[in-house]
């Protein structure tokens, strides 16, 4: 029995030393091609022959209705419990290689594969995780078919949910690291990261740029006019004469901003109040400690949305993050729908962003992570949308809106924000609504109505005239005409309203789509 446990012991320190000696990428195996097919949630997968038995990609579970997370701090992929009937299949094509022929690869990898927090075996193939199938069956049921070669997993327990997520922005590494102050000096990993200015009786901390975003892991380039940052996809180049920095992304320029700089003995350094991308400080006045800490953020693309007549439609569960589009293009009516994600202080699920669109769009869509204003936010994320156009069918008139602060509107008729009509007269009618009962915000007694015809060649709306809808005891009513000859019109009315922080100030109260056609 002695021998046998010493003999255990041996082979596991010799398992310990050859697991230290590999190196990650090193081949280990081969994956071999397979006659036998795998389904997961009722649909085929990609399959390959890992030592005789069925694996998959981990990273293709997310278009079978499986949540799948990357932890980079950590270096760790991790598949959810929660499994969804929401899926988009990937299209298995017949495979024309022999059987048992060698397809691919396997190589070493330090990357730990969770399943319901549960550590499984894992492969690299390919930059990509494989995992057995089998591994699944703590979510469920796997079942072999040794007749239809064919191996299935249903999971035991399914989410009905018909929401699919667009984005998951999840919190990544945060670095954090204390400095010391010594003789007016920070002093960092025996380095000097900035100093105290005592002067005119103030207290100023210069901290130097590429020592402290060194600290933060990013790569410092720099040269006589510039300091270059650069994390992953992401670069910062800052100005030195002009005292800016820019933002890329993906080689995309996403903002620029002013920031206080300092040159010192061939050093350039920010001021403590001026930092910038998301570092924060945190001075302790009761001794000689300064701390830094930085958040990193990881973003999962399921490149998933909705369109809803001209807006994109965001779902995120996640708020705080700012989002927007690259370029000036606003549409304020639509703000009040961004209000819940804008300050849900991340305690409610299923948010939706909207974004508002152009006839036809093409646009690099920017989150900012970080949820503070101006430096310190940055930017963690870029998606390109090209080609979208509105699908003004879907436009969607809530029961009711805000149009200010404190005044609201809702609309009787048309009862539907698109409306098909035989007719080229068209009424509008509907409420307004003061938050306060003693309080009346809105002024005249008419709204204005821009008539706005589509022009299918030039794909823009064009204006046609503008029009009157009469306002009195908190109604509106009135008859528009479309004087523009069959086709799609969009309508914007406009009410004066001084709720808003300015005196009568034309706010957008109202859009909807007429598709005007023949009987």
């Amino acid at each position: 029995m002695k021998k046998v446990i010493v003999l255990m012991v041996l082979l596991l320190c010799i398992s310990s030393v050859y697991a230290d000696q590999v190196e990650i990428g090193t081949v280990v195996n081969h994956v071999l091609s397979t006659d036998i097919k795998a389904f997961v949630n009722g649909h085929e997968i990609p399959s390959m022959n890992i030592n005789g038995l069925t694996a998959i990609i981990v990273e293709d579970l997310r278009k079978y209705g499986f949540e799948v997370t990357w932890d980079s701090s950590q270096r760790r992929l991790s598949v959810s419990g929660e499994i969804t009937n929401q899926v988009d299949p990937i299209l298995v094509e017949k495979d024309s290689n022999t059987i048992g022929e060698v397809v691919a690869d396997v190589l070493y990898t330090d990357i730990k594969t969770m399943i319901n927090d549960l550590e499984v075996e894992s492969f690299n193939i390919g930059g990509y995780t494989a995992i057995y199938i089998d591994a699944l069956d703590q979510l469920g049921q796997v079942v072999w078919d040794e007749n239809a070669r064919k191996i299935t997993f249903t999971p035991d327990k399914l989410s009905t949910s018909k929401r699919q997520s667009s984005l998951d922005i999840n919190y990544g590494d945060y670095h954090t690291f204390k400095a010391k102050i010594i003789d007016d000096e920070i002093i960092y990993d025996e380095a000097k990261l900035g100093y105290i200015d005592r002067s005119n009786n103030g207290y100023k901390i210069y901290l130097s740029l590429e020592n402290l975003y060194k600290a933060f892991a990013f790569t410092v380039e720099k040269d006589e006019d510039s300091y270059k940052l650069i994390k992953g996809d992401y670069t910062c180049i800052i100005d030195i004469d002009n005292g800016t920095y820019t933002e890329y992304y993906n080689g995309i320029q996403t903002r620029q901003e002013f920031v206080e700089l300092h040159k010192k003995n061939d050093d350039l350094f920010i001021v403590d109040t001026d930092l910038i991308l998301g570092a924060r400080i945190y001075k302790d006045y009761m001794s000689e400690d300064i701390s830094f800490s930085y958040q990193e953020y990881e973003v999962v693309d399921y490149d998933k949305y909705d369109i809803q007549g001209e807006l994109l439609v965001l779902n995120i569960d996640e708020g705080q993050e700012m989002i927007r589009r690259n370029d000036t293009y606003l549409v304020p009516f639509y703000d009040y729908k961004n209000i819940p994600f804008n300050n849900t202080l991340n305690v409610y699920d299923e948010l939706s962003y909207y974004i508002p669109l152009k006839e036809t769009d093409n646009f690099e869509l920017v989150i900012l992570g970080n949820d503070h204003s101006g430096k310190d936010r940055r930017t963690i994320y870029v998606k390109s949308f090209k080609d979208l156009k509105p699908d003004y069918k879907s436009h969607v008139i809530d029961k009711e809106w805000p149009v200010g602060y404190y005044t609201f509107f809702s609309l009787n008729t048309p009862s539907e924000g698109y409306t098909e009509t035989t007719s080229n007269e068209v009424v509008i009618d509907g409420e307004v609504r003061m938050f306060y009962d003693d309080y009346h915000a809105v002024n005249g007694d008419t709204f204005e109505v821009s008539i706005q015809k589509f022009n299918p060649i030039k794909e823009v709306f064009e204006q046609v005239n503008v029009q009157e809808v009469s306002y009195k005891d908190y109604h509106y009513n009135g008859t528009i005409t479309l004087d523009g000859g069959q086709g799609l019109y969009r309508i914007i009315m406009t009410a004066g309203v001084d709720d808003s922080g300015g005196d009568n100030v034309d706010l957008e109260a109202l859009r909807l789509f007429i598709h005007f056609t023949k009987l």
